[in-house]
Formats: C-alpha cells, sequence, structure tokens
C-alpha cells in the first residue's frame, strides 16, 4: 500500500486552505495583489503548504510586477531629464570623495538598467543563500526550491517598497534621511517575514530561520543601499567635504 504523502506538501491543483493565491490562479495584477495581501497579514499560513513542484515562473512574474511597475517611471524620469536639460555644474558631494563624479553617475545610471536582471537574480540568491544556513544547521528539511519559494514571499513587499524608494531617490524630491529611512524599513520589514516564512516551511524555530533569513536579506539590503547612495551622493551621517574650488560638469541625472 502506498504510503501517505506528506501534509506538508500539496499538488497545485487541489490547494485550498493554503498556499498563495499566485499558485492557484494565473500571474496577473489581482492574484499579485492577493499574494501581496496574504503574506502581509498571515505569512507562516501561506508558507506552511508547499507546492510541488515549486512554481518559480509564477513567483519570478509576482516579483517581476512589483519591482517593475516603479522602475519602468524611474526610468522615463531619468530619461525626460537627460533629453531635456543641458549640462550642468554640480558641487561635490560626499560619495564623490570615493567614487569620482562621472563614475558615480555612470554607475547609477547603469546599476538602474539592470534591474529586470536583477530580479531573477536576486530570487536565486536569496533563496540560495537562505537553503545554505538552513543545510549548515541541519535544518533543511525541504528542497532548495521550497526555500526559494519562501523568500519570494518575503521579498514581495520588499521589491515593491525598493522600486517606490528607488523613484524617490531619482526624482531628489526626498531628502536623503527618509530615503534611507525608508531602506531600513523594508529591510525589517523583509527579514521579519522571511523568518516568518522559512519557519513555517522548514519547521524550524524562530531564531534560527531569523539567523538564515538575515544573509539572504541583508544582501539585498546592501546592494540596494549602494545603488541609492550614488545617486543621492551621500548616507545620513556622512558629512559633506570641505569646499572646493573646482566643480564638475555632468549632466543632469
Amino acid at each position: 500500500m502506498a504510503d501517505d504523502p506528506d501534509p506538508r506538501t500539496i499538488d497545485r491543483p487541489r490547494v485550498r486552505g493554503g498556499g498563495a493565491p499566485i499558485e492557484r490562479a494565473a500571474p496577473r495584477l489581482a492574484a499579485v495583489a492577493d499574494t501581496l495581501a496574504a503574506v502581509l497579514l498571515r505569512p507562516r499560513r501561506v508558507a506552511r503548504l508547499v507546492p510541488e513542484p515549486v512554481p518559480h515562473g509564477r513567483w519570478l512574474a509576482a516579483l517581476s510586477m512589483l519591482r517593475l511597475a516603479p522602475w519602468l517611471v524611474t526610468v522615463g524620469i531619468g530619461a525626460a531629464r537627460l533629453v531635456d536639460a543641458g549640462v550642468e555644474v554640480a558641487p561635490l558631494l560626499p560619495v564623490h570623495t570615493v567614487v569620482p563624479a562621472p563614475v558615480a553617475r555612470a554607475l547609477s545610471v547603469w546599476l538602474l538598467l539592470l534591474v529586470p536582471i536583477g530580479v531573477p537574480l536576486s530570487y536565486f540568491a536569496a533563496g540560495l543563500a537562505a537553503h545554505l544556513g538552513l543545510v549548515l544547521t541541519l535544518g533543511a528539511r525541504w528542497s532548495l526550491s521550497a526555500t526559494a519559494r519562501a523568500l519570494a514571499m518575503a521579498m514581495l513587499p520588499v521589491m515593491l517598497g525598493a522600486g517606490l524608494v528607488e523613484l524617490g531617490a531619482w526624482s531628489h524630491a526626498v531628502p536623503a534621511a527618509i530615503v534611507f529611512g525608508g531602506l531600513a524599513v523594508i529591510g525589517l520589514l523583509g527579514w521579519g517575514l522571511a523568518t516568518a516564512t522559512v519557519a513555517a516551511t522548514h519547521r524550524v524555530g524562530t531564531l534560527h530561520a531569523a539567523a538564515v533569513a538575515l544573509p539572504a536579506v541583508g544582501l539585498f539590503l546592501a546592494v540596494a543601499a549602494v545603488r541609492t547612495a550614488l545617486v543621492v551622493g551621500t548616507v545620513p551621517g556622512w558629512d559633506r567635504p570641505p569646499p572646493s574650488p573646482y566643480a564638475i560638469d555632468t549632466f543632469a541625472p
């Protein structure tokens, strides 16, 4: 007689009481919004049942929708300023003491254009980092795919928040302190959600899950902080360099 299936593993068509809405419906905006709300309100319940096979394409589609919507607006703003504005004289900023101003500007634009590639890289890198921590601490009860799914849930609001923070930074309408404060809030939210989803998926303790989720979320947050610093030209607490008689000719971002 065949063994009974593990109650923590479910077939995707038979998901009823658990799982994510994105796994039960086509990855459209309504399903993505329902999944985002479910993750924010009941992350453990959503992560508790793992479909086999894990629908990676649906999670990537959901992450891309949330991340690329504000990114498109940001690219539009940057392109409009680049076309309409002439050459301007910009003063030295604190970040220019480490990275020359032309290099900082080129890096910021290049990293902005790489965002669509960064979404799948973040998905798999976060899952791999967390799963490696689980393997090394003997807590991996499920596959790497299940861990990537758990981190994808936590990254949904993080992706949306990172896009909005990026939009504020590129529009130069938000002070640097608020921009980096938003990143900190997003990071803490992502860490808390990743702790809950990893703990529910692999049936490990909260502290154990928090420890293995920290490198995954921290890596994403560190990259976002560097990209933001290149755009706004400073970070909170970093004093401006002394006045200089020289200025840098650069195009408006």
